[in-house]
Parts: structure tokens; C-alpha cells; sequence
């Protein structure tokens, strides 16, 4: 029979529980001080790939408008809005085919197969409110100004009526051609009127140009890119939160004085409130990432002042007194 030395049946017994617990100590703590340095090389990474997201949506709504007479697609066109109408050119041809033949072909299938429909294009990786999620967007369309209502204690906008360049934007009762174009100077999409206007890119490179203009910003708080409501798929801005400069030649203009936007504000902070804040907002550290009319994708810090974010939204704002050569202090 073999013998065993003392020190060969001690090797045979492995770690002891303290040594066990010490190895497990030390290697959390190895994690804890790494896991810092693996978020910061992931941050750059998913920046980078929501503003390329952000991108190719700006240049399918270019494809769309190459291809529709330069028009750019409606806010909503009464069926879908803005992300169903681009669709064909988010290499989603085939979902576009299939919701024309069946508006709810999707809430057909989730309802039956609870598999989440996922347009990864259309999420930023760090909104953890829609990545990921049935039916997520991260992206708003820039929809102008107009009249919203807003709960003091909880920030929540909702409209008193549907959004559209209707605007009695002097409030003396009526609603003139001249208001209506004023209104519409403010933003890109808009819902159809019966008065035919569809903006063409060709009209804000006629403006203030398609590189100083806005057309999709960052808003964690947007939702459902098959919904059809404004601030589901829209940013806006209560106008009657803006002093304007008085003019000479009248009191319709677009040249902000003040902005103390409140609930419509730029959020460095964002509010869980989807589909009722349809505003600037991220999960970026201290930017949002905005995509301008000429395709182009920038970084704005939250801190830009809220004149230079309201004349970034207007495509035709100088033809209405707005002086984008100033400094604003």
C-alpha cells in the first residue's frame, strides 16, 4: 500500500476558506478599479454610434427628398409619421411594404409573438429608455414652435390641439396667411394642410441654409416610431416662453430676446416623461447630438444658450428679423 507524506496530504486539501474568501476580495476589487476605465472605452464608442444612427437618418430624409421633389417627408402624413416614411431608405423596404399593406402588421405580430420590433438605427446604444426596446426611438424631428400646456409641478407638456402652423401668433382672433408662414419659418416638419405646403431642402438652402438649420435632435423621452403624436417622434417649443425683439416694420418676428423655456428647455438631466418632453435630452456625458438639414452631426453642450438652440430650429428665421450675427450675452 503507498504512503502519503504530511505535506503531500496538505497539498490534497486545497485553499482553506479564508484564503477563498481573500482571492474573491482582492479579485472584486481588481474589477471595481478596472470597471471605470472599461466604461470610459465603451463611452466614445456608443457616442460615435449614435451619431452615425443619427446620421443616416439625416441623409435618408436627404434620399427622400431626392426622390419626392425635394420635399422632406410630414411630421405625420395622417397613417404614419416621419421613421415609417423613411423606412425605404433605412434599408427597411421590406417593413415599409408591409405596413402599407397593414398598419398594424407590427402590433399584429408583437401581440402574437411578444418578439420586440427593433430598428436599431433609430436608438442611440446609451438611452437606456429605448435601446433595445419594442418600438424605440431616440431621434425627434424638428417640428417648430407653437402652443403647448404644461403641468407646473411635473414638467409634462401635452397640446390643447393638435400641432400645426395654424397659429394665432398675435392672438387677435384670426389666423392670417402671414402667421401661418411665420409659423411654419420655425421648423422643418409639419403636418399636411389644405393649402398643399410640403418645405422643400431647396427652400431652407433659399433661408437661412441647410447647414445652419436642425433637423433631427436627440430626446430620450421620445417613443414609438410608429406613432403618429407630436411628441412621440417631435421637439417643439412653447413660443409664448420666447420675448421677441420689437420690430419697426411690425410685431411678427422670429429675432428671440429672451428664452425661458421651463418644461421646453435643453435637459442635462433627463426626466423620465415619454412622449411628454419633447425637448433636447440624452444619457451622453454633458451633450446631445443634433443632425443639421446638409446631413451633418454635432455635438451640442447643454449648456448652449436656448437663443442659439431657437435659431438653429428656424429654417427661414432672418427673413423675420432674426440677426444670427449677433452675440448673445
Amino acid at each position: 500500500m503507498q504512503s502519503y507524506s504530511r505535506s503531500q496530504q496538505l497539498s490534497r486539501q486545497g485553499l482553506s476558506r479564508v484564503e477563498v474568501v481573500v482571492t474573491i476580495s482582492v479579485v472584486g476589487f481588481l474589477l471595481l478599479m478596472i470597471a471605470p476605465t472599461i466604461q470610459d472605452t465603451r463611452r466614445p464608442r456608443r457616442r460615435m454610434e449614435c451619431q452615425v444612427n443619427l446620421k443616416n437618418i439625416a441623409l435618408a430624409t436627404m434620399q427622400y427628398a431626392s426622390l419626392n421633389g425635394g420635399r422632406i417627408p410630414f411630421l405625420e402624413d395622417g397613417q404614419f409619421g416621419w421613421p415609417a416614411a423613411l423606412l425605404p431608405y433605412l434599408d427597411s423596404a421590406a417593413l415599409s411594404r408591409s405596413l402599407r399593406q397593414d398598419p398594424i402588421v407590427v402590433e399584429k405580430e408583437w401581440q402574437k409573438t411578444k418578439q420586440p420590433m427593433l430598428l436599431k438605427i433609430l436608438t442611440c446604444p446609451v438611452d437606456t429608455s429605448n435601446a433595445g426596446k419594442h418600438l424605440g426611438l431616440s431621434y425627434v424631428a424638428n417640428a417648430g414652435w407653437g402652443r403647448f400646456l404644461a403641468d407646473p409641478m411635473t414638467d409634462s407638456v401635452r397640446e390643447s390641439n393638435r400641432h400645426t402652423a395654424d397659429i394665432d401668433w398675435n392672438q387677435d382672433g384670426q389666423i392670417t396667411e402671414e402667421e401661418r408662414r411665420l409659423a411654419r419659418a420655425t421648423g422643418l416638419f409639419w403636418r399636411p394642410h389644405e393649402d398643399g405646403f410640403q418645405l422643400t431642402l431647396d427652400e431652407v438652402s433659399e433661408g437661412d441654409g441647410q447647414s445652419q438649420t436642425m433637423l433631427f435632435i436627440e430626446n430620450t423621452n421620445a417613443r414609438n416610431w410608429l406613432s403618429r403624436e407630436t411628441f412621440d417622434i417631435a421637439a417643439v417649443v412653447d413660443l409664448d416662453r420666447i420675448g421677441f425683439e420689437p420690430m419697426n416694420d411690425g410685431p411678427l418676428n422670429l429675432n428671440a430676446k429672451s428664452a425661458k423655456l421651463g418644461p421646453f428647455a435643453i435637459q442635462p438631466k433627463p426626466r423620465v416623461l415619454p412622449g411628454r418632453s419633447p425637448v433636447p435630452s440624452s444619457n451622453h456625458v454633458g451633450i446631445f447630438n443634433v443632425a443639421f438639414a446638409d446631413g451633418r452631426v454635432e455635438s451640442h453642450n447643454f449648456n448652449i444658450d436656448p437663443r442659439v438652440h431657437l435659431a438653429q430650429m428656424t429654417w427661414d428665421g432672418v427673413r423675420y428679423g432674426e440677426d444670427r450675427n449677433r452675440n448673445f450675452e
